[in-house]
């Protein structure tokens, strides 16, 4: 499903509640759990059970009820890794940890992270702009805006390198040579000396 295909279904959704939902609110939404329907849904009918009919989903009732996905949470350890805080990155993997996520499929959405800013920066590099960009690689123009602002903490060549990283991350991960916690815990260390 296209992102715009997903908006619509949210937006029918809150109609099928007899609710109203804004723009704002529906990309909020987008953000926090995905293009995941399933999930959408259960956020939905919890949102419209909270304003009753007629009532209003605002962008401060999605931030208040609707719990940040696996993927916000790495979203957020990329913009720590980003920013060189390498601590608070640390904090955060602990905690995704504490919460049993395992750490293949967490270097499985931090690959997906640093592709999707290997992709932007290329596409920048080549005069796109933020709708063209989202349009061609086919996210939300949202995501495309977030990735645009980590891109320039990034040459072009050091995300080729953090791509290789994740790639030599995943064949120890995947081979057993070191336990996986430890290994997404070095490929940060190894990130803060790029």
């Amino acid at each position: 499903m296209q992102v715009q295909d997903v908006q619509k279904w949210i937006v029918a959704r809150a109609e099928e509640g007899h609710v109203h939902i804004d723009n704002a609110a529906v990309s909020l939404l987008l953000e926090l759990v995905g293009s995941n329907v399933t999930m959408l849904a259960k956020e939905m009918d919890k949102l419209t059970l909270y304003v009753g009919m007629g009532g209003e989903i605002t962008p401060k009732l999605v931030a208040e009820l609707v719990p940040k996905s696996v993927e916000q949470n790495v979203f957020a350890l990329t913009e720590k890794v980003v920013k060189k805080d390498i601590a608070g990155a640390m904090q955060i993997l602990d905690g995704l940890f504490t919460q049993q996520e395992e750490p293949i499929k967490l270097l499985a959405l931090l690959v997906s992270q640093f592709r999707l800013l290997h992709q932007v920066k290329e596409l920048q590099q080549r005069g796109y702009g933020q709708n063209q960009i989202a349009s061609h690689i086919g996210v939300h123009p949202y995501r495309v805006k977030l990735a645009m602002n980590q891109t320039k903490f990034f040459s072009f060549e050091e995300l080729k390198k953090v791509i290789i990283e994740l790639a030599e991350a995943d064949y120890s991960m995947k081979t057993g040579k070191m336990d996986k916690k430890l290994v997404l815990e070095f490929f940060l260390m190894r990130l803060n000396h790029m």
